[in-house]
């Protein structure tokens, strides 16, 4: 069956969905955490650089992490409805489950440490290479080239895209401060509800 392009909600349903948006954003950080404990930092290495080590690797958590994020971006697309007639129009096609759309709206809202999994490197080189030089983001293209195998555009049929690198330290820093975000909203949520 096929879902309605808008979905009409009370207050009630409204509180619920904001709720568990809420919670997934905590069970994607809980997730995120574990995962990084099994990464080991290199204090030898640049903090900036992607850190893998023998223990562990932080690409796949910076991935879930990216998860979060988006769960975010829904959680301030619900927050930010205001009731026609005491309902709520979700746009279920263009905002609800638009995977851009809510990246945009919680990086636009989230602090910076909250957005970045890759410092890049600002001086000048010879050869510009854009995963060592750009940093790279918490967002849709970072989860895609994490977990799923594509071609990079511009050598189509030659070279695969590769891993995006990913600083644990900086994760880390990120999840912190989103758990502490979203921590905070849903005690916020929780009050609205109970008055």
């Amino acid at each position: 069956m096929k879902k309605p392009e808008i979905i009409i909600a009370n207050k009630q349903t409204l509180n619920s969905i904001v709720s568990d948006a809420l919670s997934k954003v905590e069970s994607l950080l809980d997730a995120t955490r574990t995962l990084l404990n099994d990464v080991e930092e290199d204090e030898v290495n640049n903090e900036h650089l992607s850190i893998i080590t023998t223990v562990g690797d932080p690409t796949v958590p910076a991935g879930l992490y990216t998860f979060a994020v988006e769960e975010y971006g829904k959680f301030l697309y619900l927050k930010s409805l205001e009731p026609i007639d005491g309902k709520y129009h979700i746009d279920y096609t263009n905002e609800f489950t638009n995977h851009r759309r809510k990246f945009e709206l919680a990086l636009s809202n989230l602090p910076d440490e909250c957005k970045l999994v890759h410092l890049g490197r600002k001086e000048d080189v010879e050869f510009y290479e854009p995963d060592l030089h750009d940093d790279i983001i918490a967002d849709f293209e970072t989860r895609l080239r994490i977990f799923y195998s594509d071609f990079d555009p511009y050598f189509a049929n030659k070279v695969t895209k590769t891993l995006p690198p990913v600083s644990a330290k900086l994760l880390k820093i990120a999840v912190q401060k989103l758990w502490e975000i979203t921590d905070s909203e849903q005690i916020k949520h929780t009050a609205e509800k109970n008055q």
